[in-house]
């Protein structure tokens, strides 16, 4: 960890999650969403009984369900970088990074960040 021992932030990462201007979401290496902060439900329109639910079943195009197993599939191949991209959403631009989640080394799933692009 990189953080000063005697900080009194240390311990707080839910809070800090919750509170980031960018959209956090969680979602694990069968593609299901585990995790969202406050700012992806703003900006990303998600739902608590979203929780659980296969993302893959929120796209409604198939190219994008591809895309996203893709990406899972060559993090699980060992890929470290992750993707970036842009899409327009909700009357948005929004600047996607998809990485890769290792607890202990060990690859969990991935982490999806979104922010909005300044105009």
């Amino acid at each position: 960890m990189r953080a000063s021992e005697k900080w009194e932030v240390q311990g707080t990462e839910p809070e800090v999650l919750e509170q980031m201007c960018a959209g956090i979401s969680l979602v694990d290496l069968e593609g299901r969403l585990k995790y969202y902060n406050r700012e992806a439900a703003r900006i990303l329109d998600r739902k608590p009984e979203y929780i659980g639910r296969d993302v893959a079943a929120c796209h409604g195009k198939q190219e994008s369900v591809e895309k996203i197993r893709g990406m899972i599939r060559d993090f699980e191949q060992g890929r470290k970088e992750p993707f970036h991209w842009e899409i327009e959403r909700f009357g948005r631009r929004l600047l996607i990074s998809f990485s890769p989640l290792a607890v202990q080394g060990r690859l969990v799933g991935c982490i999806h960040m979104a922010v909005v692009k300044p105009s």
